[in-house]
């Protein structure tokens, strides 16, 4: 009998530490931007015609800067010059072939003239990506959508439909007509047609000699947006601005779920709220409100990021803008919670803040306070499922301490995450860098990295795909090509090896893949 329970126990064992992706099972496909300096932010990702594709942002620090109010730090991280477009911050589209194990950038932002007059950048940024067939595209096409720099033209959507020629199939903003429009959060496909939504356009006039951005998260034109065929830049409206809340700035992600539309807000006065369509009948299509007030936790749940049908229920991951520290609205520092939704709208909190609600007391089914135990992770970033498991990326901002006014914090707040610690360069070496969690209950957790593949400077995991070849994993790391260190009590600039977005491919071995089948079995 003890042999019996000797070899259930070993088994037992041997199949927690072989599911899902560990650490090891991860490869560097790409670091340091593809090589390429200020290339740091991976924006969105796709599988097409057997080849996976990365839209980037470049120089995402200089655009932090221009924020209203800008950060407050004792040496900023990277050195920004006077005029941020002297620097090449066009955003590129990277393809990456399996067979040939190489990576080829298929695609850059050409220059146009901006509102000024001058030389600009079209876009900076390549937020979302779909493989889409709509009524006029003979096959599957790649849409993607762009963010547009204030000064320049205005944010597009393009199409290709080889992988290798993009073209605008869009007006500047949809052809919405309306100024200082940015960008288009999402790209997101239901019953047959592709959603999205604009943001920007907040500020109405910009001072050609200052070089200042659009307020984030915000839009004139709050609204989810429909189209059965895109290449012929047709779009119609269904839903009423702001889901009828004024307060209810932008709508921030939407994904289908349960033969629903699922569409998420952004709100710094009262939390996010969640709302839900069939998508029948003329527009604006009828919403049902879901999710409010931010799950009861009010402003601290400003926007839901991302969302992920997972078993059943749909994921929900809440962040406070500006990476858990609202620095113009005082909201904060907060981290991340994560919701799970059911059919009949009930929802339970899998991550976060135990709370009374009008549906009674929320405990953390897994147990976990918000951001994974880890108050440094502003959001809970990005979900994906892969192989039955469901993994989520984190935004983790310890790796700023080093830069951050921290004694001017509150002394509870300094003790209680920084000093207690070890100090600045202990927390950083403990635990900087973002977080990859998995699940396959929803329930138990477990970390696959909490250091950013042993990166500090990887502050995000910015996309999560599952693809044919593995799960791919994009980072954001905007501490390039050189970054700010001190040395003998001096700050100065020095060349970050480690700087520049990555891309990490997970592939569980065939040795466990064969027992992992086995055990299944059982």
């Amino acid at each position: 009998m003890g042999v019996i329970e000797t070899s259930l126990s070993s088994l037992l064992a041997l199949t927690s530490e072989t599911g899902g992706l560990q650490r090891q099972d991860f490869t560097s496909l790409s670091l340091g931007g593809w090589q390429q300096p200020y290339t740091d932010y991976l924006y969105s990702m796709a599988w097409f015609e057997g080849k996976l594709y990365c839209g980037t942002m470049r120089g995402s620090l200089i655009f932090i800067k221009l924020r209203n109010p800008p950060p407050q730090l004792k040496v900023y991280p990277v050195p920004i010059p006077d005029n941020p477009f002297s620097l090449d911050i066009r955003s590129q589209i990277w393809c990456y072939t399996p067979q040939t194990q190489q990576w080829q950038m298929v695609y850059q932002a050409p220059m146009v003239e901006g509102r000024f007059g001058e030389q600009v950048p079209r876009e900076v940024g390549y937020r979302g990506m779909a493989v889409f067939q709509g009524r006029s595209d003979e096959k599957p096409a790649l849409y993607v959508s762009t963010l547009s720099p204030a000064r320049s033209t205005g944010p597009i959507i393009l199409r290709s439909l080889d992988g290798k020629t993009f073209e605008p199939v869009t007006d500047a903003g949809l052809g919405l007509g309306l100024e200082g429009l940015k960008s288009f959060r999402f790209l997101e496909i239901f019953k047959g047609k592709l959603y999205t939504s604009p943001i920007g356009g907040a500020q109405r006039s910009i001072d050609p000699t200052k070089f200042a951005n659009s307020v984030v998260n915000s839009s004139t034109s709050p609204v989810v947006y429909e189209s059965a065929d895109p290449a012929q830049g047709k779009w119609r409206p269904v839903s009423v601005p702001k889901f009828g809340d004024d307060n209810n700035t932008v709508v921030f992600y939407s994904t289908a779920f349960n033969g629903y539309l699922y569409a998420s807000t952004f709100n710094v006065v009262s939390g996010f709220q969640i709302w839900k369509t069939k998508g029948e009948g003329e527009p604006p299509y009828e919403w049902t409100n879901v999710v409010r007030l931010g799950a009861y936790r009010g402003k601290f749940n400003q926007g839901v990021i991302w969302m992920c049908p997972f078993k059943g229920a749909l994921y929900a991951c809440t962040g406070i803008q500006d990476g858990g520290y609202d620095r113009k609205h005082k909201i904060g520092p907060a981290a991340g919670e994560v919701i799970r939704i059911y059919p009949d709208d009930s929802w339970d909190l899998v991550v976060g803040t135990a709370r009374l609600t009008p549906q009674g007391l929320k405990v953390p089914t897994s147990g976990l306070t918000p951001g994974f135990d880890n108050f440094f992770n502003g959001y809970l970033w990005q979900m994906s499922v892969h192989h039955d498991w469901l993994y989520l990326g984190t935004m983790d901002w310890s790796v700023y301490l080093r830069y951050a006014l921290i004694e001017n914090w509150p002394p509870f707040l300094r003790n209680l995450f920084v000093d207690s610690e070890g100090g600045v360069e202990a927390v950083i070496a403990k635990q900087g860098g973002c977080d990859l969690w998995k699940t396959q209950d929803g329930d138990y957790w477990e970390p696959v990295t909490i250091t950013g593949f042993e990166n500090p400077y990887n502050c995000g995991i910015r996309k999560l795909l599952s693809t044919p070849i593995g799960l791919a994993v994009g980072t954001v790391n905007p501490f390039g090509p050189v970054v700010a260190e001190e040395r003998n009590g001096q700050w100065e600039y020095v060349p970050n090896l480690r700087g520049g977005a990555e891309v990490w491919l997970g592939q569980i071995p065939a040795e466990r893949q064969a027992f992992n089948g086995h055990s299944q079995g059982l």
